[in-house]
């Protein structure tokens, strides 16, 4: 009838139930692509539009060992996720927002921590060359 409820018991139900779909959803997560070679040491990470120019820009670094771990879908995180990450002794973080919210998110789902990031908010895609500058700079840097 629309007025608010003081049932405890419906409440505590629809929380679970809430929470089933939860689960459902976990068990329906598309987990990400690894673009490049299953042997990498460096992991580019990246989310939705931004696949294409990501990898065409670790393509034209020609650098060995350098692959792109794709999301097509972010949330649920899929459970592969941190095993990937964990695998590369770098990985490098590119959104097109300022805050990385991927990343963020994938601190807060496994504990991993993405250092290196490439943060374009301007409104305009980032281009490839941009994104392989951005690249060539943090792969080759101590963090």
């Amino acid at each position: 009838d629309g007025h608010v409820q003081e049932d405890f018991h419906l409440r505590k139900r629809m929380v679970e139930k809430r929470l089933r779909k939860m689960e459902g959803l976990k068990k329906e997560t598309v987990p990400p692509t690894l673009l490049g070679t299953e042997d990498y040491d460096s992991l580019v990470v990246a989310w939705g539009s931004t696949r294409h120019i990501v990898e065409e820009a670790v393509k034209r670094l020609g650098r060995k060992g350098t692959a792109v771990l794709h999301f097509s879908q972010v949330y649920p995180l899929p459970k592969e996720t941190e095993s990937y990450l964990r695998k590369a002794k770098i990985v490098v973080d590119v959104e097109g927002n300022a805050t990385g919210q991927l990343a963020r998110l994938i601190r807060t789902e496994t504990g991993f921590e993405i250092p290196r990031r490439i943060l374009s908010y301007t409104g305009l895609q980032m281009s490839v060359e941009f994104v392989a500058d951005e690249l060539r700079k943090l792969l080759s840097r101590e963090v």
